[in-house]
């Protein structure tokens, strides 16, 4: 009964993604859909590589919750969404800042509209690993039912909006901003459910989550920002800048994204690395 659940939740999200392309072929033609490959080719090797950070948590979430420490899943939980976004950023900033480049490295020739539509493959990519580790808290309860119901509906939405959209005359880029908020209210779905399942606080959530990831979010691009400005885009631009993006948004993560125990965690585990070698 459990995978059949996550079966329907993961076919509503294949039904939303893959509908899309077929909704891009039908009314924009195959040159635009070949954009979209490859923005999801890139996007996907960054989502992978998210993953696997985010999973890490998910053994952690149902030991504690199946040990009875209920309040420390939710707190490993708000962690792992948290991590989860700013690690995303480490990748979303030199991506955007660069996406031109970097496909014209890659690809020689750009396809039309392919760095816009990387740009928003990126968030697209952090709305939907932005409530992973909530998924596996209620996954860690075992009754997904009402959440599966819930999700595949949203999910579901995204065809007919998007459809919708395109019927009125929207621009093909509609479709990712349809996504992308459809899959950030789906998390109100999941504060929804685990209110109902466990003592789940939203507002120490958005507390110890959402405000930092949001100053952490608006402070990255300000220095790429400056220094796409005022050089000239190109190889050298694309060497220095994703550097600094890179290593700017990593100062801001821990600056404004950490608490002071994360820090002083993160600080002993390099270390420890650095010690060791």
């Amino acid at each position: 009964m459990f995978s059949g659940w996550n079966l329907i939740n993961n076919g509503a999200y294949v039904f939303a993604t893959q509908g899309v392309n077929m909704l891009v072929n039908v009314f924009f033609g195959v040159v635009y859909n070949a954009s979209r490959s490859i923005a999801m080719t890139v996007n996907g090797a960054v989502q992978g590589f998210v993953s696997n950070f985010t999973v890490a948590f998910s053994p952690q979430i149902t030991k504690s919750y199946a040990a009875g420490d209920a309040a420390y899943a939710v707190h490993l939980a708000n962690r792992g969404t948290k991590f989860t976004w700013l690690m995303m950023y480490v990748f979303i900033v030199p991506v955007c800042m660069e996406a031109e480049t970097l496909l014209r490295l890659w690809l020689g020739e750009v396809p039309e509209l392919a760095p816009l539509f990387l740009r928003f493959a990126m968030f697209e990519s952090l709305a939907v690993s932005s409530g992973q580790t909530l998924f596996k808290l209620i996954q860690a309860d075992g009754h997904i039912k009402n959440y599966t119901i819930c999700a595949a509906i949203t999910a579901g939405l995204i065809f007919p909006l998007v459809w919708l959209a395109f019927y009125a005359g929207a621009p093909v880029w509609a479709a990712y901003l349809i996504f992308i908020i459809d899959f950030l209210l789906l998390n109100i779905v999941r504060f929804y459910v685990l209110r109902r399942l466990m003592a789940f606080s939203v507002r120490i959530f958005l507390k110890e989550c959402i405000v930092p990831c949001m100053i952490v979010s608006i402070t990255s691009f300000i220095l790429p920002v400056m220094v796409a400005y005022y050089m000239e885009e190109g190889i050298i631009r694309f060497f220095v800048n994703g550097t600094i993006s890179v290593v700017w948004t990593c100062t801001c993560c821990v600056l404004f994204g950490l608490t002071k125990s994360e820090r002083a965690f993160f600080g002993d585990k390099a270390y420890s690395i650095i010690a060791v070698r």
